[in-house]
């Protein structure tokens, strides 16, 4: 890890990062993978928790092929923009939830195995995304 990777601040269960790096940050995975898709100006960090990258690393070592992180940290105004739950707020806005794209295969064992990793998932089949979070 090189200077521009180093996380703004660590707490006990986050990093917090600048939003934009495209940077290794686990062995899977890139730091922009985490960051919120909106475009305001002052949307300017990605908080992480520990936990959802340790078990997003050890789900894609167990599968063996990508993960496609399709949200990851949401601002508290992109999470409306997109519907996301307010009451209570989403784990998204605290970097504790992911959406990751169903891949090919058999959907039911992969929610099998993302239920090994993170205690609360919920599939939406129709839209070929798993959202999983910790509390």
């Amino acid at each position: 890890m090189n200077n521009t990777t180093l996380p703004n601040a660590i707490n006990s269960k986050q990093l917090i990062f600048t939003k934009g790096q495209n940077a290794p940050l686990i062995s899977h995975f890139r730091l922009n993978e985490f960051d919120c898709k909106c475009s305001y100006d002052d949307c300017t960090h990605t908080p992480i928790d520990f936990r959802v990258l340790i078990a997003l690393n050890r789900l894609r070592d167990v599968l063996g092929i990508a993960l496609i992180i399709t949200s990851a940290y949401r601002c508290i105004r992109h999470n409306i923009d997109v519907g996301g739950v307010l009451n209570p707020i989403s784990k998204h806005t605290k970097g504790m939830a992911v959406d990751i794209i169903i891949p090919l295969g058999n959907a039911d064992i992969f929610i099998q195995l993302c239920r090994q990793y993170f205690p609360v998932v919920i599939p939406y089949l129709d839209k070929n995304f798993v959202h999983c979070q910790f509390n």
